[in-house]
């Protein structure tokens, strides 16, 4: 994997399993709710991460640490820290729209543009709940960036999509447009900690409180002493590259993600066996519909690749 802003998809995004221990990342887990009702998002400096445990202040932050090396040899020489903060889903099945990470505040008050280096998912899911019948939603990364003013290129024709496991880690370009994608409203509730590392100055609105007040403010408990840095060798995954065309597989209507990958894999479900793929989609567009009653604003959507004639001008008509 070469660095961001190298040739899509081949090498802009990766994905690691057993990336920490799960002792770790069950702590994260027991936290995760508390975290994800703070805000805005948090900071830690380069110079914090690379000190190494006497510096970490929270549970979080010691991940920070523990994550760095397995992503050090992908980041540039000049890079300046890491933004945090946690995600959990309280409507279960229930995605996030496709949105590019950025410095919001820089954006809101005078326009520009900054994107972090890389974006990574740590998921804090179990591996009972990431083994039920029900997956939890997919992160779907883009062939997608924002060059002057809009998406380039409009529609996406490629895609890295992966699914949630214990202790996995997607890392991808952090300029790449993504979402997670809607799943069944019976799965377990989405957990997961996000981490963009960055070069320049940290994003707007991020501070680093001291480790008393996420106690006494926060009501999070003191932290952990001795955590393993993972019961096993991380392991970076071979990702399947595929390619799905309407005329092969869709037959003119939309197909589901899952059963387009199956096809153009041979059958293998990939959502059971590595739960990971990227592929390219040229006469289609990667697409959500309404997988229930139409008036139920929380029933959850169904990802398909549906031909370029059935994709709605408005997105209102789909």
């Amino acid at each position: 994997m070469r660095l961001p802003g190298a040739e899509w998809p081949e090498h802009s995004a990766a994905v690691c399993d057993q990336a920490l221990s799960d002792e770790l990342v069950r702590a994260l887990a027991s936290q995760s709710d508390a975290l994800a009702a703070i805000g805005p998002n948090f900071w830690v400096a380069r110079e914090a991460v690379e000190a190494g445990e006497d510096e970490a202040r929270t549970l979080v932050e010691r991940a920070v640490q523990l994550l760095h090396p397995l992503l050090c040899h992908l980041l540039p020489a000049d890079w300046s820290g890491a933004e945090w903060w946690c995600q959990v889903y309280d409507v279960p099945g229930k995605g996030l729209p496709f949105h590019f990470d950025k410095d919001e505040l820089a954006m809101a008050t005078d326009g520009s543009l900054r994107h972090p280096l890389l974006s990574c998912v740590l998921y804090l899911n179990s591996e009972e709940e990431c083994g039920r019948d029900e997956p939890l939603g997919a992160t779907a990364v883009l062939e997608q960036r924002w060059v002057d003013g809009r998406s380039q290129p409009e529609p996406s024709r490629a895609a890295t999509v992966v699914w949630p496991r214990a202790r996995r880690l997607l890392v991808f370009d952090g300029a790449l447009s993504h979402g997670v994608l809607d799943a069944c409203a019976g799965g377990a509730t989405r957990r997961a900690l996000l981490v963009n590392w960055w070069g320049g100055d940290a994003p707007g609105g991020t501070g680093r409180p001291s480790a008393v007040a996420f106690q006494r403010e926060y009501g999070l408990p003191a932290l952990p002493t001795a955590l393993k840095p993972a019961d096993a060798a991380p392991r970076w995954l071979p990702i399947p590259r595929l390619s799905v065309r309407a005329g092969a597989h869709c037959c003119g209507e939309p197909l589901p993600l899952l059963d387009a990958l199956a096809a153009a894999s041979g059958g293998e479900r990939l959502a059971e066996a590595a739960g990971a793929a990227a592929f390219t989609h040229p006469d289609t567009v990667l697409w959500q519909l309404p997988g229930g009653d139409e008036d139920d604003e929380d029933a959850p959507a169904i990802a398909c690749l549906v031909p370029d004639d059935l994709v709605p001008d408005d997105e209102s008509e789909a």
